[in-house]
């Protein structure tokens, strides 16, 4: 079961116990699509990190497309692209009610200490991916306060 799915796991395990299975799937998606959100957004900034034509070729587009104060509206237009990209992804594919109940299915037929240990895995793979952006973040910060 790969770690999408185990994110999936994850949700249902404890929703479950609490009486909200039915708010599992819906959940999941949402997590789902913000891990590939974050993944997506860390890879940008190691874009700009470690790739300087990359990081100018950017700016000079932006300064092109929104003058001299776009801050806050390339922030919004990268945050778009993101979830455009990032949700549907997830929710065509993943997210689909054939693929979950498969998923939740596959999941129930393992022994309880499998169950822990896969939904352990999605809540490991969701911090991980929340680290590595912290990290990508902080790689950009660096890059800026102390190589510009």
């Amino acid at each position: 079961m790969n770690v999408f799915k185990a994110l999936y796991c994850n949700q249902y395990y404890e929703l479950e116990t609490k009486g909200k299975a039915d708010t599992a799937k819906k959940m999941g998606t949402i997590l789902n699509a913000v891990a590939i959100m974050l993944i997506l957004l860390s890879i940008f900034f190691l874009l700009v990190v470690f790739i300087p034509d990359f990081d100018r070729a950017l700016n000079k587009m932006f300064k092109s497309a929104f003058g001299r104060r776009s801050g806050r509206a390339v922030g919004k237009f990268i945050g778009l692209i993101i979830v455009a990209l990032a949700f549907p992804i997830v929710r065509y594919t993943l997210g689909t009610e054939r693929s979950y109940n498969k998923t939740i299915n596959e999941f129930k037929s393992k022994s309880a200490q499998e169950q822990e240990a896969i939904s352990k895995r999605g809540l490991k793979f969701f911090i991980n991916v929340a680290i590595f952006l912290g990290v990508s973040f902080l790689a950009v910060v660096v890059k800026l306060v102390f190589f510009d």
